[in-house]
């Protein structure tokens, strides 16, 4: 049986594993990530994001995701101070109310104060508004999703709500299909 084995023809198992030299391994990934997260127990936790991570946020409805991406990108030293391009693909509440969390977030300013200190926060937001895109598209395909990264190219892209893409194709269950 075992010469029958050796002699069927069939792909080549001729693949070459990942090195096991640790200091070839860490000039592969960096010591901290190239941008960082601000909050301060995470940061700990976690690097930060580095080009090509992918991070998901599972979690029930309204438990506040929306709310950790948006203070992760717009608040205080967060992705767009540091100077990250920052694109988000928003398709569950209204993205202008969104960019308005964000430019909270990013100016300190509440809502109820920007009806009198809307001059103000207009200059105070200047750069986020420069760095931050909000894209509010509901039902977007994966491929326009591709296609959309591939021709702005953000640094960081935001998927506010992935579940929300529309995924073509038969799926025996809905964790197939994300």
């Amino acid at each position: 049986l075992t010469q029958a084995i050796q002699e069927q023809k069939g792909p080549s198992d001729d693949y070459e594993p990942v090195t096991t030299d640790i200091s070839k391994l860490l000039e592969i990934v960096p010591r901290d990530g190239r941008w960082q997260f601000n909050i301060p127990d995470l940061k700990t936790a976690v690097s930060g994001l580095n080009p090509g991570s992918l991070v998901i946020v599972p979690a029930r409805p309204e438990t506040g995701k929306t709310a950790l991406w948006v203070n992760l990108a717009a608040g205080p030293h967060g992705f767009v101070a540091q100077g990250a391009s920052v694109h988000a693909i928003v398709n569950e509440e209204p993205g202008e109310r969104t960019l308005l969390r964000a430019i909270n977030s990013y100016t300190g300013i509440r809502t109820s104060e920007l009806y009198v200190r809307s001059e103000e926060a207009a200059a105070s937001a200047r750069p986020l508004l420069q760095s931050l895109r909000v894209i509010d598209k509901v039902g977007m395909t994966v491929e326009e999703l591709d296609a959309y990264a591939a021709r702005h190219r953000p640094d960081i892209l935001v998927v506010d709500q992935l579940d929300k893409l529309r995924i073509t194709g038969s799926f025996a269950r809905t964790d197939e299909k994300l």
